[in-house]
């Protein structure tokens, strides 16, 4: 495409702004309850006021509409009968304070005062009462104080004038200052001066409604002195606050200073608790609408997509323009795909974070579930085939790396629906690591769905004969070997995470698990402490298998493990008759599955990847027995030696960096036991003790 014929991608995007308007989130009611809270002569002052929710869960939309409801008409339509009494509302002025833009904790004193004093001047309350300030301001013997007030009354900007103090000195200036500050929104308030010392303010005719928003965007010190700022006006009759905040992250910011007070600290100064609820899938609806307009598509998927947004506002919003944008960043490079793929696959993102992780290290794999759903749909007769027993599943020999997704009704009806040919899909996926779906920090109702959570991670192998080692020109001559003993194998290498145990556990430290096979001596000498490569980020991936473990640390492995799982097993590394059963089944086949070498069913150097991959993905590349990554990914090794000069033990199954040949399940390679290479692993066998 030349740049004289290139066209722009209009692309539709919609302001992360707060909405303004409640009705769309159904707060009508929420708002008119918490403004006659405020605005009720009978509820005393000074009153704080908590509104609890997460992230982008509409608490700035609520306190604008309370706010709204206050400083507008409607605030005087509370009836002039609150709880039975025959007097009105009282008055209220309304301050807004967002103490996220101060950077220093000690600007939160003075940036408080200034948004209370923004709002007199707004009022035009400074040029009105200017006389009545300046006889106030002279009931106090202090020059600070009088040069305080002539900065005020010429409009000054005050938070300039707390700036010159540093924070010790600006509370004391505040200590002096707080009957001033009293008497001034008492003035403030009641529009007159106060008749006599005694006079005090009267909050059943008034009150100053201070919100303070996004208290939760602080860093954790800011939260608390805003905290302790507020408690300065704690005896200020006449002073309401509303708090918007996620109170975890409130709670937590307070236990690093409070400790165990952390909730006995806020229980002081919180009077009123408004847990923000969850928005109903009725309350979206007309919110959804409005926002995507006449994109009919996502208007079709509204079912889809309202819970997997988990009733979040502001992720829903995101998740328009982050399909939107990535739709037209795809029409841009000439891809043309439907936006209800794009869509069907955002919401996976979104809800199904780890799922959509496995897919997109190897892609093929949606189509293999895609083909094993609609195997089951077929012998079930319906397409509720996630509600299928995991019998069935096993008796079509879907592995368990598959099948805790396709017993997930969620999930699976998604995946359904989602139509896309594999040439389309890998296009999806580049321009996916681009716009990224997940919003940081957010909570949505995800399901993590983890290898080693599944109930299945070894598979019994039964006594019998096999076929075993290099297959001879002749297939008369190829003797069956025998398995005399049931063991157990593990489906999956182990993994990164799974390793992590033995070291926590004391592994390296703990002379007993490794003094069988002779590898305490080894390790003390090297001063080994964790695998060889435990912190490069190429291979340190949690479900990645652990690589850079020598056959000293892998023995160690299974030792700790024999003590650890208190069963009536003995784990250990696999000989090689029992690697190869696994691998290969009976019928001696060359790979684990049936056929020629295919660098899509496994991570040879073939496959271009690079290097370690996780160890649950090749499903179509799994062995006659279910086991996993039996070619390719990392070497692995066995409990036999090589050869008579008991030197270096078999290893099997190639590698990332080998070739296809080493992949061969006949094929023995051989490293030293002090071996520690990138691309060597292992998975555990068991006997009975």
């Amino acid at each position: 495409m030349t740049d004289q014929s290139r066209k722009l991608s209009l692309v539709r995007i919609r302001n992360d702004a707060a909405e303004t308007k409640s009705v769309f989130f159904g707060f009508e009611e929420y708002a008119d309850t918490l403004a006659g809270l405020i605005v009720n002569p009978e509820n005393q002052t000074p009153l704080v006021i908590g509104v609890y929710g997460p992230w982008g869960s509409g608490k700035t939309t609520l306190m604008k509409a309370i706010q709204g409801r206050l400083d507008g008409p409607k605030a005087t339509e509370f009836g002039d009968k609150i709880n039975g009494a025959d007097q009105g509302a009282r008055n209220c002025k309304t301050v807004w304070f967002q103490a996220w833009k101060y950077d220093k904790e000690n600007e939160i004193l003075a940036g408080l005062l200034d948004a209370i004093f923004q709002t007199m001047s707004q009022d035009d309350f400074f040029s009105q009462a200017k006389g009545q300030i300046e006889k106030l301001a002279k009931g106090i013997n202090k020059l600070k104080i009088l040069g305080f007030v002539s900065k005020l009354a010429s409009g000054v900007d005050i938070s300039e004038f707390f700036k010159e103090l540093d924070y010790k000195k600006q509370l004391g200036f505040y200590d002096v200052f707080d009957r001033f500050l009293k008497d001034l929104i008492y003035t403030y308030l009641s529009w007159r001066m106060k008749v006599t010392p005694s006079d005090k303010p009267d909050d059943k005719k008034g009150a100053l409604v201070i919100f303070i928003d996004d208290l939760d965007r602080c860093p954790q010190p800011r939260i608390v002195k805003v905290l302790e700022t507020i408690k300065l006006f704690m005896d200020h009759k006449g002073c309401v606050f509303v708090i918007g905040a996620a109170q975890d992250i409130i709670i937590k910011a307070l236990a690093d200073n409070y400790k165990d007070d952390a909730n006995r600290f806020m229980e002081k100064i919180v009077q009123v608790t408004f847990n923000l609820p969850k928005l109903s899938e009725q309350a979206f609806y007309p919110y959804l609408e409005k926002l995507v307009g006449d994109q009919e598509e996502i208007k079709s998927n509204l079912n889809l997509i309202i819970p997997a947004m988990g009733g979040n506002p502001r992720q829903l919003k995101r998740f328009i323009n982050n399909l939107n944008l990535r739709h037209g960043l795809m029409r841009s490079s000439g891809i043309t795909i439907n936006l209800g793929p794009v869509l069907h696959w955002g919401i996976l993102e979104h809800a199904f974070p780890e799922f959509t992780d496995f897919i997109k290290e190897r892609p093929n794999n949606l189509f293999v579930i895609k083909e094993h759903l609609e195997t089951i749909a077929q012998e079930l007769g319906d397409r509720k085939f996630w509600k299928a027993e995991e019998d069935r599943l096993d008796k079509l020999k879907i592995g368990p790396s598959l099948k805790s997704y396709i017993l997930n009704e969620s999930l699976v009806k998604i995946i359904d629906i989602l139509k896309i040919d594999p040439t389309e899909f890998t296009k999806l996926i580049t321009f996916s690591d681009i716009v990224e779906s997940e919003v940081s920090g957010a909570e949505t109702p995800k399901e993590q769905l983890r290898v080693g959570s599944r109930n299945k991670t070894m598979v019994e192998i039964l006594p019998g004969r096999f076929k075993f080692g290099e297959k001879p020109k002749n297939d008369q001559n190829w003797q069956d070997d025998e398995i005399k003993a049931p063991y157990w194998i593990d489906l999956y290498l182990v993994t990164n995470a799974r390793y992590k145990a033995f070291i926590e556990a004391g592994g390296y430290e703990t002379e007993k698990w490794w003094k069988k096979h002779g590898g305490w001596e080894w390790r003390e000498k090297q001063g080994i402490i964790r695998p060889k490569h435990w912190d490069d980020e190429r291979f340190n991936q949690s479900n990645h298998p652990v690589v850079g473990v020598s056959w000293f640390e892998a023995a160690a492995f299974c030792a700790w493990l024999s003590e650890a799982s208190k069963d009536a097993y003995e784990y250990h590394l696999p000989n090689e008759r029992q690697w190869e059963r696994a691998a290969r089944g009976t019928d001696g086949r060359e790979y684990p599955w049936e056929g020629d070498f295919d660098p899509n069913r496994c991570n040879t150097e073939e496959s271009g990847k690079g290097g370690t991959t996780r160890v649950d993905i090749y499903e179509d590349g799994k062995s006659p027995e279910g086991c996993y990554d039996m070619a390719g990914n990392v070497w692995e090794w066995t409990s036999d030696f090589f050869d008579k000069y008991k030197v270096s033990y078999v290893i099997k199954g190639g590698s990332w960096n080998s070739t296809a040949e080493y992949a061969r399940c006949a094929n023995r390679g051989n490293y030293n036991p002090d071996n520690r290479s990138s691309d060597v692993g292992f998975r555990c066998a068991r006997t009975p003790k």
